[in-house]
């Protein structure tokens, strides 16, 4: 498996398809925003043919809260069925799950048709100091998307768990790199940070090519898992 190339032809050639201030700047394996307001229409997505992201799936990615302003949030990690930024496909009713960031704060989504859900806990940035995250989906009789945090490239040790509890189970197209809020919030509310290394884990044609149902000695889950 390997990291996804945001310069690539996958990835719009790594011209973000939305950037209203121009805050984003993209090489192979990393992009990066400076003091984007949560105001701001941006983002940046692969399209990977309708229902890809199907059943039972795990991405790695890193990420960095560089520095934050007031109730700065955006998110790292997107996957969805249309495009556009979070609050115009929420207000859309619109599906997706995503992992963000409220001013140092990280997150897991759900929104369904428009509703939201949160996962059980947050899990509190150090800006500055960057975290290497495995979002695993398990679908079952109850499904779950799990949100491990490391703090190496490693994964050897994990420093702590987001747990969704899901509640459809949907498949997905697009999946995003950089997704702005932009919900015409009060100025002085920005972020910086980056997305690097995300690593879908599939093989060159596209789909998952190991178990994600097995969780490594000591990936701890509070949640059943469904056989």
């Amino acid at each position: 498996m390997a990291a996804e190339d945001f310069t690539s032809a996958n990835w719009n050639n790594g011209t973000p398809q939305q950037d209203e201030d121009s805050d984003i700047s993209v090489i192979a394996g990393k992009a990066s925003w400076v003091e984007m307001s949560r105001n701001d229409t941006a983002y940046f997505y692969r399209d990977m043919d309708a229902g890809h992201f199907s059943g039972d799936f795990e991405h790695l990615l890193e990420v960095e809260l560089t520095a934050v302003s007031g109730n700065g949030l955006l998110s790292y990690w997107t996957v969805a069925n249309d495009i556009g930024d979070r609050k115009a496909l929420i207000v859309a009713d619109k599906d997706l799950i995503l992992c963000d960031h409220y001013q140092d704060d990280l997150r897991m989504w759900e929104v369904n048709a428009g509703g939201e859900t949160i996962g059980d806990k947050s899990y509190t940035l150090t800006t500055g100091t960057e975290r290497w995250l495995k979002i695993k989906r398990v679908e079952g009789g109850t499904s779950y998307v799990y949100c491990y945090i490391y703090d190496s490239t490693a994964r050897d040790n994990l420093v702590d768990t987001i747990t969704l509890e899901l509640t459809e189970d949907q498949n997905f197209r697009y999946v995003y790199s950089i997704m702005g809020f932009d919900d015409n919030f009060s100025s002085g509310a920005w972020g910086s940070g980056y997305t690097k290394e995300l690593d879908l884990q599939e093989a060159a044609a596209g789909r998952v090519t190991k178990n994600t149902r097995a969780f490594p000695l000591g990936e701890a889950h509070s949640m059943p898992l469904r056989f």
